[in-house]
């Protein structure tokens, strides 16, 4: 890894846990230790979101609506 500090932004299509999800059926647990796998082992911390938590729903106004966290910020600390 570079030991300049880096940030990288965007939809990681992807949740660090099951509080990034709600609405429906969890999300795999398997699947989010993996995204926190990776995130660890490139050193980076994820950047606190402010207001509304989730940047992704689908079915809304709906019974069935689904909410989750996909857009994040993540920045290595040096």
């Amino acid at each position: 890894m570079s030991a300049l500090p880096w940030c990288i932004i965007g939809d990681f299509n992807d949740l660090l846990s099951q509080e990034d999800k709600q609405g429906r059926n969890p999300h795999p647990n398997w699947l989010c230790e993996g995204f926190r796998n990776a995130i660890s082992d490139c050193d980076l911390i994820d950047i606190h979101l402010e207001g509304y938590p989730f940047t992704w729903i689908k079915s809304r106004g709906t019974s069935h609506v689904i909410e989750e966290r996909l857009d994040r910020a993540f920045a290595n600390t040096e």
